[in-house]
């Protein structure tokens, strides 16, 4: 017989910001499945001057090392699912849990927090922003909104872009549940872009910040 229990576990993970401690708006940023935060922090550091505003880019809490030719890095996941089986080893709850309450540490001023969420952490954006008052914007990126997973606020926006050629993130099916969530269709943007998290998005994401 198969039973589960609990893990009561604590252990250091690492985040990437720019630590201002004077600031008007965050932009907490989760990234993708076998990335890092600072992969994200690095591109939103590329394609953005924000003035005033605090960046966090957290590591998802569950190693995946990726191999590459000069040996194994640290990359990560926020959770678990087999698409064979339809099922999750690790739900959206720990990480969003996680999240919620680092960003609770780390928002003293409790200033309004824009989520963005790429492909996988971008299925977790919603309801890490359940979660967390502080949340008023969330923009996932080559994602889809599960809305089973989560539940709407009303204080907050929701919206979506994703690229016309993702190969990874079926568009119709991403658009298709944006749509059964009562969302605007005018807030899901398409581009001319994949899967890959490019100069595109972070074009488009100019315009929504």
């Amino acid at each position: 017989m198969k039973k589960t229990y609990k893990l009561p576990i604590e252990y250091e993970q690492s985040y990437f910001t720019n630590d201002l401690k004077d600031y008007d708006h965050i932009i907490l940023a989760l990234h993708g499945y076998q990335q890092s935060g600072e992969f994200f922090y690095k591109r939103i550091e590329k394609f953005f001057d924000l003035n005033k505003t605090l960046i966090i880019c957290p590591n998802a809490p569950f190693l995946v090392p990726t191999k590459k030719e000069e040996g194994w890095i640290d990359t990560y996941s926020w959770y678990f699912f087999d698409p064979q089986k339809k099922s999750f080893y690790i739900n959206y709850e720990p990480s969003a849990l996680m999240i919620s309450k680092l960003l609770d540490q780390l928002n003293p001023l409790n200033k309004e927090v824009t989520l963005l969420g790429y492909s996988q952490g971008g299925y977790l954006s919603p309801k890490v922003a359940q979660l967390n008052k502080n949340i008023k914007k969330v923009i996932g990126l080559a994602c889809i909104f599960r809305g089973e997973r989560f539940k709407l606020k009303d204080d907050c926006e929701y919206i979506q872009i994703h690229g016309n050629e993702d190969d990874v993130v079926d568009i119709k099916e991403s658009q298709n549940e944006f749509e059964k969530l009562g969302l605007d269709l005018n807030d899901y943007h398409t581009i001319d872009a994949d899967h890959l998290l490019t100069s595109q998005f972070f074009d488009k994401l100019k315009d929504l910040l």
